[in-house]
């Protein structure tokens, strides 16, 4: 969560990530440990870019990664059904029901 909140005060407020950091421990000692700290810093001049954006343009990229989230899906199930034939043709070669592949693969 810690690291979360220090991503935001870099993005929203131009906060540093050594200062976002201290802010968090003041806040909640022990907050953001380890490779969470490395993480952070190597965040913080993406987050100020991403601050510095227009909210329209933020609303622009972040339609465009949904566009391309969905095309991956597509593209990973394609190379399934290529891979595994249909669901039926799956669950024959697998020994299962085609119900129970299905529900095996659903979120």
């Amino acid at each position: 969560t810690g690291t979360l909140v220090a991503l935001w005060l870099m993005r929203t407020h131009g906060f540093a990530a050594r200062e976002a950091i201290a802010w968090l421990r003041i806040a909640r000692p022990g907050s953001v440990i380890g490779p969470q700290q490395q993480y952070l810093v190597d965040m913080q001049e993406k987050m100020w870019r991403i601050g510095a954006l227009s909210p329209a343009k933020l609303a622009e990229l972040l339609s465009r990664a949904a566009v391309l989230a969905a095309a991956a899906r597509h593209a990973a199930a394609a190379a399934i059904r290529a891979l595994h034939g249909t669901e039926a043709d799956y669950a024959a070669a697998t020994g299962r029901s085609a119900a129970a592949t299905q529900s095996a693969h659903s979120p």
